[in-house]
């Protein structure tokens, strides 16, 4: 292949298109890039067009996605259009705001927390425990979707159906794991009652599932519930859903 050149800025001569490697620093990351650059053929100066840096940019970007497994803009899309999601729906199910996951699709760089959320997203080993985390949070019509995927209500779990399900009470068992497995009773179940229903199908994470509260990705998620009431009265329960 025939070496580009072009004028070079400083001299009346040529500069040639060669490829320099080097370091550079990406989010207190050192990662390593080979770029094109032009070198004046007179004087050995290098300077680059802008072409070559929105080349540079991209490189930098995919090898700082590939150091820390970070699904691509393209990955992502591909991977939601197969579980027949929407973006809002799949933003829902991470924990995100409402349109972050279509950032995300269009290119953003996630955060470092964010970013695990979205491997786990791409990782169909990973997605029953992530619905599973988040069930109480999304709506029965995702629910659906994501368990003919995923198989949740093979799990070896006990399983049922919940209409009502108090608001307080899912906030207890997202937030709190020495919650996990009770259900308030009394009046403030009565109480509860009245309130409009999360969701009309839950399931309790299983022991073996680490807490969303305990992951930073799900501190959002838990400061939904933040205010949410606590009563000292409890029976124990074992849920699950279909």
């Amino acid at each position: 292949m025939a070496t580009k050149t072009m004028p070079s800025p400083f001299a009346n001569g040529m500069a040639e298109e060669i490829q320099k490697t080097d370091i550079f620093e990406m989010r207190g990351q050192q990662i390593q890039v080979t770029v094109p650059v032009f070198r004046c053929i007179e004087t050995g100066e290098q300077f680059t067009t802008d072409e070559q840096d929105e080349l540079f940019l991209e490189l930098l970007e995919q090898k700082w996605r590939e150091h820390n497994h970070v699904p691509t803009a393209e990955q992502l899309t591909a991977r939601r259009e197969a579980l027949g999601l929407s973006a809002r729906e799949a933003s829902r199910l991470l924990g995100f705001g409402v349109n972050q996951f279509r950032q995300y699709e269009n290119g953003e760089l996630p955060s470092e927390s964010n970013a695990l959320l979205l491997g786990m997203f791409c990782d169909h080993s990973m997605l029953g425990k992530l619905l599973q985390i988040r069930l109480a949070a999304l709506p029965s019509k995702t629910v659906r979707k994501l368990q003919e995927l995923t198989h949740v209500s093979a799990l070896g779990r006990e399983i049922t159906t919940m209409h009502h399900w108090p608001r307080h009470a899912a906030a207890i068992s997202v937030m709190s794991p020495s919650a996990v497995g009770r259900v308030v009773s009394g009046s403030a179940k009565r109480q509860a009652a009245k309130r409009p229903a999360i969701s009309d199908a839950w399931a309790m994470p299983g022991p073996d599932l680490v807490q969303p509260a305990a992951q930073p990705g799900w501190q959002a998620a838990a400061a939904i519930y933040a205010k949410a009431p606590r009563t000292e009265k409890s029976t124990p329960y074992l849920p699950v859903v279909s």
